[in-house]
């Protein structure tokens, strides 16, 4: 069961204030034995995710300051712990994350760019640990792991003239485990993906002329080296970074567009995964046909 309670307050007229609160209730029955008469694995968990959010407009539908935090939470199942005194029951995992940036509008909103700093930290992770009793190691497992992720991100959108569009986004993101298991403690984990990632296309279509509905678009997409593997006991497994090309071509006439887009132009073998290695597409090439009603 949930609950949701949402509002935004216009303090000024440039100051705006957004507040919410989600509570929710987890109920695990667990699994009946109808031969032992017994259930196991019940259990269950309530969390309160807070959400405030501010926008401060500097120049009226020109210029932004945001700033946000935000709580988000999983639930965590009990398990059953090798010794008797040790409970075996859990809270849920609670992330928290705080964000600041600036939106700006620009040349009659020709060009919209916003750029923002985040930080984000993890709490009540699970990780296992081995303790002494009467001479004897048990391992078990503790609630105490910590994560953090800090990064920028960065977006433009522009059309510098009639007929041309260009998109473009950069994101860099440093995570790692502060506080795990000692294989992996301090050491950026394998999910995180790529560190920098940038996104840039740009299309051009005639609008008049003998090349009215013609369009033409290019793009490079780029990722940095991600980590597949990275541990003590196996170090690090790195797939390459890569950059990849694209383009496209077509054609709009009235109610029609013919469109052919190619993938990967300069055939790079790539490579994408989380605790894997999967290979990618080839250069390929795509086309369509469009009626718009």
């Amino acid at each position: 069961m949930g609950a949701y309670v949402s509002n935004v307050l216009d303090v000024t007229p440039s100051l705006h204030v957004h507040l919410a609160l989600r509570m929710d209730y987890f109920d695990n029955k667990g699994t009946y034995d109808f031969d032992a008469d017994t259930t196991r694995g019940a259990y269950s968990q309530t969390a309160f995710s807070p959400r405030v959010g501010l926008v401060y407009e500097f120049v009226k539908d020109r210029m932004s300051f945001f700033g946000n935090y935000q709580n988000g939470f999983k639930n965590v199942a009990p398990i059953v712990q090798p010794l008797p005194d040790i409970s075996g029951d859990f809270k849920p995992q609670q992330a928290e994350q705080w964000e600041a940036g600036v939106k700006l509008n620009l040349f009659n909103n020709l060009m919209v760019l916003t750029a923002s700093y985040y930080d984000i930290s993890v709490s009540n992770i699970t990780r296992p640990e081995s303790i002494e009793r009467d001479g004897q190691f048990y391992n078990i497992t503790v609630q105490d792991g910590t994560r953090l992720s800090r990064g920028v991100e960065f977006d433009l959108t522009a059309a510098p003239m009639e007929g041309l569009d260009i998109i473009l986004s950069y994101s860099n993101n440093s995570s790692k485990l502060t506080k795990a298991d000692a294989n992996v403690n301090s050491l950026r984990p394998t999910e995180a993906g790529p560190k920098n990632l940038f996104n840039v296309w740009a299309s051009y279509t005639a609008h008049r002329g003998f090349l009215n509905g013609v369009g033409i678009g290019a793009g490079v997409n780029h990722a940095s080296e991600n980590l597949v593997t990275n541990s003590v006991p196996t170090g690090a497994f790195t797939i390459p970074a890569y950059t990849l090309v694209n383009a496209s071509l077509s054609y709009t006439y009235r109610n029609y567009e013919l469109a052919v887009k190619a993938n990967n132009l300069t055939d790079r073998t790539y490579y994408k995964g989380w605790s894997t290695v999967n290979p990618m597409m080839s250069r390929n090439i795509l086309g369509s046909i469009a009626y718009r009603f």
